[in-house]
């Protein structure tokens, strides 16, 4: 049986480390058997607590995206295919518990892959304006072409391109009221803004404050913005003061002025489900990405969807019901023909120039491999 090599080992894991997550929290680990036979990935749902994060969509499609990357560089820098055989039973542990593990698998010649591999190191979520130019035709057949491969290999995976003027307009009244709830709603604000501004070393137990704000590689007014409203007494004020509304136009007019929009939904709610959700996703960015398309995954991309999740926890105020059923409705309108679907990532994307600058890349921990066993 073919076997990886401790160097290929470190690279494959280095890879999945580039992958997004959630506010960098990075939620994956990795055991490695010395004889190289196998490596076994884990998710660890103590990185993102479920009380924003149930059915941990964020944390297991966060170790899709991982995932993807680790199989986008097997094939295109040790030109072998990965084999992989997820975990069948479904688990609730608090702890990191393993999803799936991987194999060597067929030697594969194809050299297809190298520009999506260079783009796992590259790829950053854009933090700028759209200049609303539609998508090209070249665009189109490039989403297409990635679709269709992605449909053969995540069957359960239902991928949507939402470039309509009525569907960019939807998300952008979903935002308009969503955005807003982000900052009032006190589960949210406190497990974001206060505990959860994450880990800096996933290697670590989490602080009490959470991870440095430094790490996100943000300018020191966006952090000063993030502490702030962390502050109850400070987002009640922003809040009376009408200012998350104007966050919440401010979303709404960058929805607009996106080129398209991509939903992606999981068929079911099972962990295989989900992490192929993040797999497909993150190899469309990437693909996305290596055309000169910019891709904004962030909070206000995403946060529509979240809708339905507010919903389940039962975290909102009463006076925000009607709110959290109104963008619920509003988003499954979105994907009409599956209702039942999990939505996993709603990101936006197109071209323009940043107009927020970054002072470096996401720090990306160097002790995700837990053991040699």
């Amino acid at each position: 049986m073919a076997r990886f090599s401790t160097e290929e080992i470190h690279a494959l894991v280095r890879a999945a480390g580039a992958a997004p997550s959630a506010d960098n929290t990075q939620p994956w680990r990795f055991v490695a058997a010395q004889s190289g036979e196998w490596i076994d990935v884990y998710a660890d749902p103590t990185r993102d607590p479920p009380e924003m994060n149930p059915q941990m969509v964020l944390v297991l499609s966060a170790v899709g995206a991982a995932i993807e990357n680790m199989r986008i560089f097997a094939r295109a820098e040790l030109a072998c295919d990965l084999q992989v055989e997820y975990e069948q039973q479904a688990t609730s542990s608090p702890n990191a518990f393993k999803v799936a593990r991987f194999r060597r698998g067929r030697r594969t010649t194809s050299t297809s892959w190298k520009e999506l591999s260079n783009a796992v190191f590259e790829r950053s979520s854009y933090r700028g304006h759209f200049n609303g130019a539609p998508l090209t035709p070249s665009d189109l057949e490039l989403w297409a072409t990635c679709r269709q491969q992605l449909a053969k290999d995540y069957p359960d995976v239902e991928i949507l391109l939402l470039d309509k003027a009525r569907d960019k307009e939807a998300i952008a009244q979903m935002l308009a009221v969503a955005t807003p709830m982000m900052i009032e709603v006190p589960a949210y604000r406190r497990h974001v803004f206060v505990r959860q501004m994450r880990f800096a070393d996933p290697g670590s137990p989490p602080p009490p404050d959470g991870m440095p704000l430094t790490t996100l590689g943000d300018p020191p007014p966006a952090e000063a913005i993030i502490r702030a409203l962390g502050n109850p007494v400070i987002a009640r004020m922003v809040s009376a003061l009408g200012i998350s509304k104007l966050m919440g136009k401010e979303d709404a007019e960058g929805a607009r002025a996106a080129s398209a929009f991509g939903l992606f939904l999981a068929k079911d709610s099972t962990p295989k489900a989900i992490i192929e959700a993040g797999a497909s996703w993150q190899r469309m960015w990437l693909a996305l990405w290596a055309t000169g398309l910019k891709v904004q995954a962030s909070s206000g991309a995403m946060v529509a969807s979240w809708a339905w999740r507010f919903r389940s926890l039962g975290h909102y105020r009463r006076s925000q019901v009607a709110n959290v059923e109104t963008i619920a409705a509003q988003f499954a309108g979105l994907h009409p023909q599956s209702p039942e679907a999990v939505p996993v990532m709603l990101f936006r994307f197109g071209r323009g120039e940043p107009f927020l600058p970054r002072t470096g890349r996401r720090q990306v921990s160097e002790n995700l491999l837990w053991s040699l066993s």
